[in-house]
């Protein structure tokens, strides 16, 4: 990939030194939004007064998407933020104009090289897997991390932009035709669960206590 783009090989018009520039960024970019999205899942009921103190930057995010629908908003403006650095990311690593060498067949360059499967499979190992898996052990560090917070308000802002909303209208469009045999609308009163204290390994290791310091939650019979 360094070397396709060192060339300028790659699709996106512009110099090779941008394009590094461009390709790094849009890799963190992804690596953040990728993990941010199970961290704040996994932590959605937890009692952010836990980590008040030992990680304060997941305790802003946490305070900030549990307002009311804003795991929606950062859904959205996650997805909106997912496919654009994809693209970027597609047009730096494909090197559609880059000629097969003569000593490997055209085919095999085609499959691996210029159909941008070599990028795919860096963005799939560094971008998407590794901080899916991170997050999933270490939802609170994984948050708390530099940057973390400023990326969430940038999907929260592209919600409030209205990016994802012609959805709704596709939606409205196309439901009578999936859910042709669904049976008559039934209102269910959306319950949110209590807010949890968990025990975190995380906690523990930064604080000594695998509640935070705070007792855990007595739930009466």
């Amino acid at each position: 990939v360094a070397w396709g783009i060192a060339g300028g090989k790659y699709v996106l018009p512009i110099p090779p030194a941008a394009a590094f520039v461009v390709y790094i960024c849009a890799l963190i970019g992804i690596f953040y939004l990728e993990g941010l999205m199970i961290a704040i899942v996994a932590t959605q009921y937890w009692d952010r007064d836990m980590f008040k103190e030992s990680h304060p930057r997941a305790w802003a995010i946490h305070e900030l998407v549990n307002r009311p629908d804003h795991v929606k908003r950062f859904v959205i403006g996650r997805q909106f933020c997912t496919v654009c650095t994809s693209f970027l990311l597609a047009t730096t690593s494909t090197f559609a104009n880059w000629e097969a060498p003569s000593n490997i067949p055209a085919g095999l360059f085609f499959f691996g090289v210029q159909s941008g499967l070599v990028g795919v499979m860096i963005v799939l190992t560094f971008g998407q897997l590794c901080p899916e898996l991170l997050a999933a052990e270490y939802p609170l560090c994984f948050m708390d991390m530099m940057g973390s917070l400023t990326i969430t308000r940038v999907c929260i802002f592209f919600d409030r932009c209205g990016v994802g909303h012609a959805a709704w209208l596709v939606y409205h469009a196309t439901k009578s035709a999936v859910c042709r045999k669904g049976g008559e609308k039934i209102h269910v009163e959306e319950v949110r669960p209590d807010m949890m204290r968990v025990a975190s390994a995380e906690l523990l290791a930064r604080t000594g206590d695998a509640f935070g310091g705070k007792p855990p939650l007595q739930v009466s019979a």
